[in-house]
Order: structure tokens, then sequence, then C-alpha cells
């Protein structure tokens, strides 16, 4: 068995593990499931969902739906990945994977894979309960099927590679909800996910369209929106070529940055490092 084909295979047993333990540790299950967002669509599309937005006719549901989609994406790569990794750098987790062959590769592909499953049963749960319990339009074509998988498959690698870059970054767990929550949200208003991007003042739009998110939402309108709708966008239409451009751009970026910043990290965690934060946070509990 070639390296490559050991670390994957290893690290897919790891994530094997950490599925199991997490299936069965059900407050965890419920925020890995982001449970709250999905019984946050369906207050927010039987409040106001039919109303149409503008003189499109289009039901702010639809609006809310590729929102929440985008969201799902975002909050299990950028938020909760991130997280992860320094919860795991905290405990000591990365310090013995950097003391095994090839672990912190191992570790990586564990993680990245627990992260993609994520992602795929929050995006169904998604779209499922939209279906369902909405009744919101769902994709209606071939083309509309492809350009959602296409869009959801760039936006997951480049938002896992951000927040592989984040977590890699962040000085702890315990500060790295605030670090990355906030500015997520922030981001989550201005870039058409709860609100239409038009409405948005143009250096707000600047601002949204240099990050993942905005093009995220707008791709899954895209496949979710009839065609006509398109006219109501900023540009007066889908801008899937921007939309694959910058998130190939954000998948390069991340690529490159990504990898420099764990292995860093790595290699700064030392047994006197852990032994130090574990002796803060007995002081700060007291003991």
């Amino acid at each position: 068995m070639s390296r490559t084909s050991k670390v994957l295979s290893t690290g897919l047993l790891r994530a094997r593990l950490e599925l199991r333990v997490l299936v069965r540790n059900r407050s965890v299950l419920f925020s890995q499931l982001q449970l709250a967002n999905v019984v946050m669509l369906v207050v927010l599309g039987k409040v106001i969902g039919d109303d149409p937005i503008g003189g499109s006719g289009q039901p702010q549901v639809t609006l809310f739906v590729a929102g929440f989609v985008a969201l799902a994406v975002c909050q299990a790569t950028i938020l909760q990945f991130p997280l992860a990794l320094a919860t795991d750098r905290e405990d000591g987790t990365l310090l013995r994977a950097r003391g095994i062959p090839d672990g912190v590769a191992t570790y990586l592909v564990g993680r990245v894979t627990v992260v993609l499953i994520t992602v795929v049963v929050n995006v169904a749960l998604v779209l499922v309960v939209a279906a369902l319990v909405l009744r919101a339009p769902m994709p209606s074509t071939v083309g509309a099927w492809f350009t959602l998988l296409w869009v959801l498959a760039l936006s997951t690698c480049a938002a896992t590679l951000l927040g592989a870059a984040v977590g890699a970054m962040l000085p702890g767990a315990r500060q790295g909800t605030g670090w990355v929550l906030l500015p997520l949200m922030g981001l989550m208003v201005i870039s058409g996910t709860v609100i239409p991007f038009t409405l948005m003042p143009g250096v707000v739009q600047a601002v949204a369209s240099v990050f993942p998110l905005r093009w995220m939402a707008q791709g899954v309108r895209s496949a979710l929106y009839e065609p006509a709708y398109a006219a109501y966008e900023v540009a007066g239409s889908w801008q899937h070529a921007e939309t694959a451009g910058v998130l190939l751009v954000w998948v390069v970026v991340g690529a490159v940055v990504a990898p420099r910043l764990i292995a860093r990290t790595t290699r700064r965690e030392t047994g006197s490092a852990l032994e130090e934060r574990r002796d803060e946070a007995s002081r700060r509990v007291g003991i």
C-alpha cells in the first residue's frame, strides 16, 4: 500500500470513529445537524415565506432556502471546523498526531471527511424540509440540479480550506466562537442570504462580493429560481462564470495558505505549551 493510500484509509477510519462518537452524543449531534437553523427556516417560511420579493413574484421562502443552504455549508466549514481544530490543539490531539508518522495528514483527512459528510447531511436536510414543509420550489431541470451540485462542490472546497486556515489562526476554542461567529453572521446579513442583495448599498455589495458567501447564495438561487428571476439580480444575470471564478480563487488561495498555517501551528505545539494551557484552565476554574 502506498503512503497516500495508507493516509487516506487511516483517515477514513478515523472519520468513521468520530462519526460513531458523534451519533452517540445527542447534544453535539444536535449542534452538528444545525436543527436550530432548520426550525428558524420553517418559522420564517411560515410567517413571511409567501410574500413576493419586490415585483418578481418569487416567494421569499426561496430566498430563505438558498440562504440557509449557504449557511449550512459555512457553518460546518467556517464555524464548526475551525473550533474543532482549536479544541484539538488545546487538548493535545494535534500534538499526539504529530508524534505519529503521517499523523497530522491522517488527522486532517478524518476531520475534513466529517466536515464533508456534515455539509451533505445539512444541505439535504434543509432542502427536504423546505420541499415537504414549506412547499418551496426545488431545481426543476437537470441543468438546475447540475448547477446546484457544482456550486455546492466549489463552495464546500473553498469554505473548508478557509475554515482550516481560520482554525490554525484561532488563539483558542473559547475565543473562537466570538472571533468567527460574529463576522459570519455579519456576512450573512450583507450577502443576500436573508435580505435581497439588491437592497444593499453599493459599497456593501462590493465588500460582500469579495467573500464566497455572496456567490454561494447567488449560485444556489440560480438553481432554485425560475430563469426569469435573473433579471432581478444586481447584474441582471446569474453570473455563473463570475461565481465559479471567485470560488475557484478562494480554493486556490486556501490550498496555498491553509497547509502552511496548519504546519506552522503543529510545529509550535509542544508538551510545555500544552501543560501551560492546562494550568491556565485550572486557574480559571479555581483548581
